[in-house]
């Protein structure tokens, strides 16, 4: 089960079942595939099956070595954000990955959110759902947890980045729950560690946000705690 959050703020549910004796097919399969009706949305994302968007996508047995292409419409300019939410009847965890043919990234849903700040337009054939990551470089959640590191230092009141690697960064933005921007910092020049005071911020939880020089966002809640 996967969810997308529009740069609007609706959500879309999708559904990818796999069938134990290969009932269903990467095709359309009657009784397995629901088409998604509501053509009229500003922003929205589907599974592409024959050309044609659906939210429910039934397919044969797991395979690891599968993708399954999607349809994304973006209605105005912002960040949207695809998770996993679920996994069900599996006898153990599968990977499950979001691939950017664009950037040739994996954002393994498994460990993070994957999110991007993107521009109004139809995305098809640039993004997949993926079982492996096929490329030898660290996916998005790899880098998030061992060579890029976001926390909240409450015994110092800051925010945190640690960069060991020097990996270019364009923007840093902090938000509070609410979507509101606290702040943002542009133009940064690689370092190996940045810090934000927030000393003068409210006790409660935040998003902070870094975007990548090659287009990738990650995003992270941090818990701000100035007692």
């Amino acid at each position: 089960r996967l969810t997308y959050k529009t740069p609007e703020g609706a959500i879309r549910y999708l559904l990818l079942a796999f069938t134990q004796n290969n009932e269903a097919s990467d095709g359309f399969d009657y009784g397995y595939d629901a088409i998604n009706k509501e053509d009229t949305l500003p922003s929205d994302l589907n599974w592409s099956i024959d050309d044609k968007n659906y939210v429910i996508q039934g397919v044969g047995k797991f395979n690891i070595d599968k993708e399954y292409p999607l349809n994304m419409l973006v209605g105005e300019k912002g960040t949207v954000e695809i998770a996993l939410t679920e996994l069900e009847n599996f006898d153990s965890d599968i990977d499950v990955f979001v691939y950017d043919a664009l950037y040739k990234t994996y954002t393994k849903l498994n460990a993070v959110d994957y999110f991007n700040n993107l521009e109004a337009d139809t995305y098809n054939d640039r993004f997949f759902i993926t079982f492996k990551n096929n490329d030898d470089t660290l996916d998005i959640a790899a880098l998030n947890n061992d060579s890029l590191s976001i926390f909240q230092n409450n015994s110092k009141s800051e925010l945190t980045i640690i960069n060991p690697k020097l990996i270019s960064i364009s923007e840093i933005s902090l938000f509070d729950i609410l979507g509101k921007e606290i702040f943002t910092s542009e133009k940064l020049e690689p370092k190996t560690d940045y810090y934000f005071s927030t000393k003068n911020l409210s006790n409660g939880v935040y998003i902070a946000k870094i975007q990548l020089e090659n287009s990738v966002l990650i995003s992270k809640k941090v818990i701000v705690n100035n007692n």
